[in-house]
């Protein structure tokens, strides 16, 4: 019988930032989406649902606000 493979217990470092650039990548595909609809659709509640469940794995994972949360400086 084979063994399985041992499991780790956490994401390695290359991992994470490959979880933190997918996510942000489908958050700024959800971002055009949730534009055009109506906040009080049952569309636009369910992508704000998913986006808030993106933003609390960028969260847990890294333990700092996801990109897209980032404060952004303008230049005047």
């Amino acid at each position: 019988m084979a063994k399985r493979p041992k499991r780790s217990p956490a994401l390695t470092d290359a991992q994470t930032a490959a979880l933190v650039a997918s996510v942000a990548n489908l958050h700024h595909d959800l971002v055009p989406l949730m534009a055009g609809l109506k906040p009080q659709s049952p569309d636009y509640v369910a992508l704000v649902e998913l986006s808030t469940a993106l933003q609390q794995v960028i969260r847990q994972t890294t333990r700092e606000d996801p990109p897209w949360m980032a404060p952004r400086v303008w230049k005047g």
